[in-house]
């Protein structure tokens, strides 16, 4: 099996179009989660673009595959704290690149950035219980399961993995 170059790079304007398509992908949104404010028009993603890139406590990815850095998804870490030296990490990635290890090879990579870049000592995710590949995937990586929440989209597990 070939294999596949994954990296990742601070999201740029130009990466919205592949953003909106991923927020309207019915696929995706089965295993990643539709809320209510998750933006679905072209207007509603450059608005959530241009607000989240003046907020310090978040900071957004795009995963890249190939020699051609093809767009594939994304990452972020959002409600830094400095003070509890933690953040929520989520991660999406595109359908068409499912089961070539995508998520696996930039997730794994991404962690130990984080953790050697600043004062980071935790990383805190929410999977849906449906979505027991990605369980499988963040457990592998290092994941523990610290507890369960149903919440009015579905029933989640609160994950978390530390740098000791």
């Amino acid at each position: 099996m070939e294999s596949i170059t994954v990296c990742y790079r601070r999201m740029a304007k130009s990466d919205l179009k592949g953003l909106l398509e991923l927020s309207q992908d019915p696929h995706f949104l089965a295993g990643y989660g539709q809320t209510t404010d998750w933006p679905t028009t072209p207007e509603q993603i450059l608005s959530w673009y241009e607000a989240n890139l003046l907020d310090p406590k978040t900071a957004y990815f795009s995963i890249e595959v190939g020699e051609e850095k093809q767009w594939a998804g994304f990452m972020s870490l959002t409600d830094f704290s400095e003070t509890k030296e933690e953040a929520w990490l989520s991660i999406g990635v595109c359908p068409k690149f499912w089961g070539q290890k995508i998520a696996t090879k930039v997730l794994g990579q991404f962690i130990q950035d984080c953790f050697a870049s600043g004062p980071l000592k935790r990383l805190n995710l929410f999977v849906f219980a449906t979505n027991q590949r990605a369980l499988r995937l963040y457990t592998r990586l290092g994941f523990t399961v610290h507890s369960f929440h149903k919440t009015p989209f579905g029933e989640v597990y609160q994950l978390y993995v530390m740098n000791f």
